[in-house]
């Protein structure tokens, strides 16, 4: 779920809760994320954290992989493995995290603890990022099978057996936070017949605003 910049000119932050699965993927990856963005295809800047799940047991360039982003804590890092992770319909294990512009640098945080920031210096178009998201993604080989997201399982309603998100919320241009509103934000969804997402809105004090994505994959094409 993506939200564009038009009330606000533009976003200093997003931040969310989500519960963590470890789905079986044989090539490829599964994750959820939060994230922020700007630019066009060609000069595309994102900063996104999250969990995943890597089929190919070769992550590429992130996590700490990628040169630039500046650790300090020392307990918890990008690429930490997460445990313990839910099972459908048994406990569910969330974590809560977020990414927000603090004196020119972007700072990434995990259970309400700073790990680290990514210097200003690292990015040519990411000082008034025109859009924020959250959501599942999964990359597969072309033509291969698609993994599964989240759960694996469809959206229906039961948060107890599904991915999810909950308190939503992102950081307007003057450092207030705000929940996504009705007609102002886009839903991606690239083939419902192997993923799906369930916009729940605002669920009380608990659950903020929250929504459930995921689905099992399969033949979904590239």
């Amino acid at each position: 779920m993506k939200r564009q910049a038009s009330i606000t000119p533009s976003y200093t932050g997003v931040k969310g809760h989500l519960n963590v699965y470890n789905p079986q993927v044989k090539k490829g990856n599964s994750a959820a994320q939060i994230y922020i963005m700007n630019g066009p295809e060609e000069n595309l800047n994102i900063i996104s954290t999250g969990w995943m799940t890597d089929g190919n047991k070769k992550t590429g360039c992130y996590n700490t992989n990628c040169p630039g982003f500046v650790q300090i804590d020392r307990r918890n890092y990008p690429g930490i493995p997460i445990t313990p992770v839910s099972i459908p319909d048994e406990n569910q294990y969330e974590i809560a995290l977020s990414i927000a512009k603090e004196d020119g640098n972007w700072w990434v945080s995990l259970d309400n603890i700073l790990i680290g920031y990514f210097p200003a210096t690292l990015f040519n178009n990411l000082g008034e990022p025109k859009a924020v998201g959250w959501g599942g993604v999964v990359v597969n080989p072309p033509n291969g099978i698609s993994p599964p997201m989240g759960s694996g399982l469809f959206p229906d309603g039961n948060y107890k057996h599904v991915g999810s998100f909950r308190q939503i919320q992102y950081r307007d241009n003057i450092g207030k936070l705000n929940v996504p509103q009705d007609l102002l934000y886009d839903i991606i969804i690239d083939n419902k017949s192997c993923y799906d997402l369930r916009n729940d809105g605002y669920q009380g004090e608990y659950m903020g605003y929250a929504f459930e994505f995921g689905g099992p994959g399969g033949q979904c094409g590239n």
